[in-house]
């Protein structure tokens, strides 16, 4: 599985900034991926760096495409998410997805103008506690629909949003 995209903003915008973690170690974290019923781990790596910061987050997931024949052409579910916050306080969260890649367009004349969530489907919504720096947030389990990323090098954006601008990232 790749996951590609990245960046602050999302369709909502927002802005901010904030200091780092201390070392390239402090930054990174593997998180294990399971495509659905597999049982089988991946794993995907990002930092911890906290240079930038946000009311949320949209990257999207692609899965492999068949290019070579192979017999690969299986769909990947999404089971569970974690974000980036260096609150250590209660934050209140949204993870909203749509098929396809997500590209913002700020002046409102395209297909998802900024702030336009109508095409998105929320798959999680709740209040937790930040994790604080250097730590992923999990969002609860019992609080999140799986989502499928369809086979054959197929997108899935994923929207994931705070009620204040203290989602970080590099």
């Amino acid at each position: 599985m790749n996951s590609e995209g990245g960046g602050g903003g999302g369709p909502q915008g927002g802005g901010g900034g904030g200091g780092g973690p201390s070392s390239p170690q402090d930054r990174q974290k593997d998180t294990a991926v399971r495509p659905w019923g597999s049982g089988c781990p991946s794993s995907v790596t990002t930092t911890f760096d906290d240079s930038n910061g946000s009311y949320g987050n949209v990257f999207h997931v692609r899965t492999p495409r068949n290019e070579f024949n192979f017999d690969y052409q299986k769909d990947v579910w999404i089971t569970g998410l974690e974000f980036y916050t260096d609150l250590r306080t209660q934050v209140s969260y949204e993870v909203w997805t749509k098929a396809g890649v997500y590209y913002a367009d700020y002046t409102g004349a395209g297909e998802l103008p900024l702030g336009d969530l109508s095409k998105w489907a929320l798959v999680a919504n709740g209040t937790t506690v930040g994790a604080g720096r250097g730590r992923g947030t999990p969002i609860p389990e019992e609080d999140f629909s799986p989502v499928k990323v369809p086979a054959g090098g197929r997108a899935t954006s994923v929207y994931v949003t705070l009620s204040t601008d203290d989602i970080r990232y590099a």
